[in-house]
């Protein structure tokens, strides 16, 4: 009579602390929701479990609470009125004229932190962005939403300071650690980096000439990128409008031919010369021009030094 009563005693505790979605789990170690160990001491009674999706009474849909991630999803998203941040280097690569360029320092790091406000645009075809950095009038660039950060609410905006940060990048007037790169070297290897979207969505190219000393800022020169198939209008070549120091035509003589005459030395019998100095043996590539048969000079044309000359338009072309 003793073992059936605690007997039963056992069975009533196992069906008040046991959800239904928990009943066969609990059948097979009673121990874990009984209240009891497997040695017999008494434990206290455990939480029932929640319920899930395939618990019985719950419709098959599980409760759940998507409200923050909600939030943060929305945060996170770009969308017009939306303020955001970006880098020098990404607005380097947008920019649409010289004033533009003018308001991202040459001495600022890549990283420098820009911001500015989404005016309109998509996240398909691109978000156009007017940048606190740029001047009144000319504000707007277009940008991939991977080149901005959307500012959260109630996140400091803390754009680049000069004066209390320090560049983390090299300036492109500094010289490396043998102090023998010039300005206009670093400006070509920062361009020659970027990858081939960059160089082809690049419209300004500044070349700084001469690097800031003393009281002097950094002199550059702006080079507008045409890109291929444009051309440039408004700015014929005329006779009226150049002004030379030399006698040239350019109405009926090449571009080639008055480079030759009145800029490059003069090259007659150039051709001649360099094809005595590959036959001999000593000179460098003598091999190679006598198996391959080069030859330089060309008796048969009117001009025998042609072939040089088209060797030196290609390099400087």
């Amino acid at each position: 009579a003793a073992g059936a009563a605690r007997a039963a005693a056992g069975s009533a505790l196992l069906v008040r602390h046991t959800t239904p979605s928990s009943v066969g789990a609990a059948a097979k170690t009673p121990s874990s929701d009984t209240g009891r160990s497997d040695s017999g001491s008494t434990t206290s009674p455990k939480t029932p479990p929640s319920i899930t999706a395939n618990d019985p009474g719950s419709g098959g849909k599980a409760p759940v609470n998507t409200s923050r991630k909600s939030k943060a999803g929305s945060s996170n998203r770009a969308g017009i009125g939306k303020r955001i941040w970006t880098t020098r280097s990404h607005l380097i690569r947008v920019t649409t004229d010289t004033a533009q360029l003018d308001a991202l320092p040459t001495s600022w790091p890549n990283g420098a932190k820009i911001y500015g406000t989404i005016t309109g645009g998509n996240s398909t075809n691109g978000w156009i962005v007017d940048i606190d950095q740029f001047p009144s009038d000319s504000r707007s660039v277009m940008m991939l939403r991977n080149r901005i950060n959307i500012v959260k609410p109630g996140e400091d905006e803390k754009p680049y300071d000069p004066e209390s940060e320090a560049p983390d990048t090299i300036d492109i007037t500094a010289t490396d650690e043998n102090g023998n790169k010039k300005p206009w070297t670093i400006a070509a290897e920062r361009f020659e980096k970027l990858d081939d979207v960059a160089k082809k969505a690049q419209k300004v190219y500044r070349w700084p000439y001469k690097a800031a000393s003393g009281n002097t800022a950094e002199q550059c020169v702006d080079w507008t990128i045409i890109p291929e198939g444009d051309f440039v209008t408004g700015h014929e070549f005329t006779e009226d409008n150049a002004a030379f120091g030399l006698d040239i035509d350019i109405h009926t003589k090449s571009i080639a031919d008055n480079f030759f005459e009145h800029m490059m030395p003069d090259m007659t019998g150039q051709a001649k010369l360099m094809d005595e100095y590959l036959e001999s043996p000593l000179a460098s590539y003598h091999q190679t021009a006598k198996n391959k048969k080069i030859t330089f000079n060309d008796p048969t044309n009117p001009d025998p030094d042609w072939k040089l000359k088209q060797m030196v338009m290609i390099l400087i072309a």
